[in-house]
């Protein structure tokens, strides 16, 4: 038994059942067909061709991990994640989405660690959804490289978003539903914490779409 595997049994082995993993889309273990972040920088083999993950597959992966984290915070002893990101997310045949890699979750909050950290992190995995591009990309222009501080600024301007967008969705997504995603998307990276939604509220968000 794997390491990982141990400390989710520690965490929340009093609190849940097997069966009831399954269903809120979490996942011990670390097998699956994909992660989020392979689908989306280097595109999924589906139908025998490598094809971009669409919008409305997009906000599926979204919204289940959403709801996955939204379970873990709001469990009695409240579980934060702590190193969330978008290759934590693990995709099924079906494009379910569940977490893993809990190597690092801690029973919370402590200190300066609190479910916010978590909201954060998961704003970020929202901006690689609408843009496609992962956080860190040191082969573009420097003013490029950080993610989030590149795609700030576009995020509550409809007409500006689009020059943020992932070519490969080549404009096949609601305009009104992206705007959605980025705003809650930069909710989520507020420099203040205190600013930022509970994943609660974000998946109330994603779920209306």
């Amino acid at each position: 038994m794997s390491r990982v595997y141990d400390n989710w049994e520690r965490l929340v082995e009093a609190t849940l059942k097997r069966d009831q993993l399954r269903q809120i889309a979490l996942c011990p273990s670390l097998s699956s067909s994909s992660s989020i972040d392979f689908s989306l920088d280097s595109l999924d083999f589906v139908n025998g061709r490598y094809q971009s993950l669409s919008w409305a597959t997009r906000i599926k992966v979204a919204t289940g991990a959403a709801r996955a984290l939204s379970f873990l915070h709001g469990l009695e002893k409240q579980v934060i994640h702590r190193s969330f990101n978008s290759g934590d997310i693990l995709l099924d045949g079906e494009f379910n989405a569940k977490l893993s890699d809990f190597g690092l979750a801690r029973n919370g909050p402590t200190g300066h660690l609190t479910t916010k950290c978590d909201v954060y992190s998961f704003g970020v995995v929202l901006l690689e959804s609408l843009t496609g591009r992962s956080v860190l990309d040191m082969l573009k222009a420097r003013h490029k490289w950080n993610l989030v501080n590149w795609a700030q600024p576009y995020l509550l301007h409809k007409i500006k978003l689009k020059r943020i967008m992932d070519t490969k969705l080549e404009g096949q997504y609601p305009q009104n539903g992206v705007y959605t995603v980025a705003t809650v998307a930069c909710k989520c990276i507020s420099q203040d914490p205190r600013k930022r939604p509970t994943m609660a509220e974000d998946l109330v968000e994603l779920q209306q779409l």
